[in-house]
């Protein structure tokens, strides 16, 4: 699912005219971390299995990218899940996730800081249950 990200401050073109898609979502596993997840620039979400509400949204803009974050939260989840998807995870849900890849970091941060905006923006204000952080200021 393709979706147009608008301006966010004093973005470059690039950043704008790119549409950001969406993979499928995908258990969060670590073989299917492993074997499908790019190691570039992105965005991704994560939620419980079968239900529509994101428990976290984040970029990933380090040298291992998308697989390297994503993965992260997959083989030390003590250290890296929100304390929401700690929660989650203990009561036996499963949670799954989908990423979006971007041609720069800073483009990942600007598609992140537009999504948790648009996210406040629909739900009264609030972030994801699982961020604590108020979106990146723009770039």
């Amino acid at each position: 699912m393709a979706a147009r990200i608008r301006k966010v401050g004093c973005c470059s073109e690039e950043l704008v005219s790119q549409e950001l898609s969406w993979s499928d979502w995908q258990p969060l596993d670590r073989v299917v971390v492993r074997r499908s997840v790019p190691k570039t620039p992105g965005v991704y979400q994560i939620r419980k299995v079968g239900t529509l509400t994101i428990a976290y949204m984040g970029s990933a803009i380090g040298r291992g990218g998308l697989q390297q974050r994503i993965g992260q939260r997959v083989t030390n989840p003590s250290r890296y899940l929100s304390v929401y998807e700690k929660e989650l995870v203990n009561t036996g849900l499963r949670l799954e996730f989908r990423y979006g890849t971007a041609s720069s970091s800073q483009m990942a941060l600007s598609w992140e800081s537009q999504l948790l905006s648009e996210y406040k923006s629909d739900n009264r204000g609030r972030l994801p249950p699982g961020n604590k952080v108020t979106p990146h200021k723009s770039l």
